[in-house]
């Protein structure tokens, strides 16, 4: 919660996002080319109801689509220019934030905090509410 409003929340407002369209570029950074549907998976929504921040990304400059090199018929997505600078900005706002937030934390301490909280995200599973887990 503490990241996304102090970090997240003021990218977003200043680069005039939604919390899906940076999910998508990030998506696309780590991915390069995706169909509309791996991209759906990757960024956990229906691709109905990620085709309005799509085209939102689009109209502005930030996502390209093109003919699938494999099959005529499909299209991939992929980040222009504009996109990728527009993700290196808020990569490199990010790192500027943890390197004031880690400031006179020695590396171990962040390395041994690092790995637990790995280890934990990795323990995360669905919370299962009689019968029904709280992703349903």
């Amino acid at each position: 919660m503490l990241l996304e409003r102090h970090v997240i929340t003021p990218m977003q407002k200043k680069h005039q996002l939604q919390r899906v369209d940076v999910r998508i570029i990030l998506s696309l950074v780590k991915n390069v080319q995706l169909s509309k549907n791996a991209l759906a998976e990757h960024v956990g929504m229906q691709s109905s109801a990620m085709s309005r921040s799509l085209d939102r990304l689009i109209a502005r400059g930030f996502v390209a689509r093109k003919e699938d090199a494999k099959d005529r018929r499909g299209i991939k997505l992929y980040l222009t220019p504009k996109g990728k600078k527009l993700h290196q900005t808020v990569a490199n706002f990010m790192s500027q934030y943890w390197a004031q937030l880690c400031e006179g934390i020695a590396d171990a301490d962040i390395q041994a905090h690092a790995e637990f909280i790995q280890y934990l995200a990795a323990r995360i599973k669905p919370i299962n509410f009689g019968g029904k887990s709280h992703d349903e």
